[in-house]
């Protein structure tokens, strides 16, 4: 028994470690290839992971741009935004499909888990959109899909999960429903809304579609949205401006594209990276409790 475990941790420390390395290596490569000075990038191999005369110059000269910046804080405003709303409407649906009792509630829970699993469609959605009169408005990428049914009935079960001589308890002591969501039900089931919370963020943070879609205003854009426009085009006028983006195309001061391409990657990818490590505690023990309860 003890020789199959063993090879069973091998078999598996070997599969995770070939996971890892394909998942990190690209990132690597994008990462070697965006701090490598300009004369050397055209030269420097597919696979490398080592950046060649490393400067920080691409970064400099993105950074410097009103495109990029006003498009970072606009990604960080819509995944701010629409991350607290989704995890306050997340929090007290599941708090009242988990400790609710009224006329309905079967019905209700279907109504809920419909939409999860017809969807309407881009048309309709943009129809929907349009007649509120929330194109070209920030809200149209917030507020469509505020609620996601799977992760409030994560958090439900995360819910359920606490025994309710506390919620008893806390009534007696002349407690609400209110009270009750944000001093026992949320601290006690803190490592599922965390995670959850980071999931809404991951998704407001790399959608693209949407605001492609309902944002006509390129002042508008999140970072998503103008990465694509640059990659799409491989136009520099997407990033600099007309104006600069003739600076950066001739002479000593010229990007090649493909740093240009690395470094907005690397800018795009690195804030939402951050929050992993800082979260990752929380990760496992929120999505197992959750899926466990029924």
């Amino acid at each position: 028994m003890n020789k199959k475990v063993s090879i069973f941790q091998i078999l598996n420390a070997l599969i995770l470690l070939f996971v890892m390395v394909s998942t990190l290596y690209p990132f690597l490569n994008l990462l070697a290839v965006s701090l490598t000075d300009v004369e050397y990038v055209s030269s420097l191999p597919g696979t490398a992971i080592l950046p060649k005369e490393p400067t920080l110059r691409t970064y400099i000269a993105l950074l410097k741009t009103p495109f990029v910046r006003r498009a970072f804080f606009n990604s960080v405003y819509i995944t701010v935004v629409a991350t607290a709303i989704n995890i306050f409407l997340t929090i007290i649906t599941a708090y009242v499909l988990a400790r609710g009792d009224f006329f309905g509630k079967r019905a209700y829970t279907i109504f809920l888990i419909i939409p999860m699993l017809f969807n309407p469609g881009i048309i309709p959605n943009y129809m929907l959109i349009k007649n509120l009169g929330l194109i070209n408005s920030y809200w149209s990428v917030i507020l469509p899909g505020a609620i996601n049914v799977y992760y409030t009935m994560l958090l439900r079960n995360l819910f359920l999960g606490v025994p309710k001589s506390v919620f008893e308890a806390a009534e007696i002591d002349g407690a609400g429903h209110w009270k009750s969501i944000w001093k026992i039900a949320v601290p006690l089931a803190k490592p599922g809304v965390i995670t959850i919370s980071l999931f809404y963020a991951i998704y407001h943070w790399n959608d693209y579609f949407k605001p492609m879609i309902y944002l006509s205003d390129p002042n508008k854009w999140p970072l998503q949205v103008l990465l694509r426009q640059f990659i799409v085009s491989a136009d520099k006028a997407s990033l600099f401006g007309p104006l600069q983006s003739v600076l950066y195309s001739q002479g000593e001061t010229a990007l090649p594209f493909r740093s240009l391409q690395a470094s907005i990657i690397i800018i795009t990818v690195i804030p939402i990276l951050t929050l992993y490590p800082i979260l990752l505690r929380y990760f496992s023990v929120g999505i197992v409790s959750g899926a466990e309860k029924g």
